[in-house]
């Protein structure tokens, strides 16, 4: 799962890391029709790196939430929240897709599990 794979290698170790890999193997969607994608980046096509050559991981999950949406509520759990030089970033795409966000941290107080982070 190229979400998992792009936050082992940036974000180990970090607590959005450990609720990825958590809830990696719960989800009941993994893929998402290339029309998704499509979507989400003809409404921002900044949203990846064009001269990156690897698979990126944001307009992924942008694809999977305009998917999401479709059916119920949907939000993006994203850290990518800084200006980035070669793209723009998560949370800023979220924006313009309407897409609301939250932080990983804002998640968990949300789920009540507010003893298990750090003040």
């Amino acid at each position: 799962d190229l979400v998992v794979k792009d936050c082992d290698q940036i974000a180990n170790g970090e607590y959005v890391h450990a609720w990825i890999r958590a809830v990696a193997g719960s989800r009941t969607t993994k893929k998402v029709p290339c029309e998704y994608e499509e979507a989400a980046l003809a409404k921002c096509p900044e949203l990846i790196d064009p001269d990156d050559e690897d698979e990126q991981s944001s307009s992924r999950v942008a694809a999977m939430a305009l998917m999401v949406q479709e059916l119920r509520e949907a939000f993006i759990v994203t850290e990518d929240r800084f200006p980035l030089p070669t793209r723009r970033c998560l949370y800023d795409a979220c924006s313009d897709l309407e897409i609301p966000t939250l932080t990983a941290r804002d998640l968990l107080l949300l789920a009540g599990a507010s003893g298990c982070l750090r003040p």
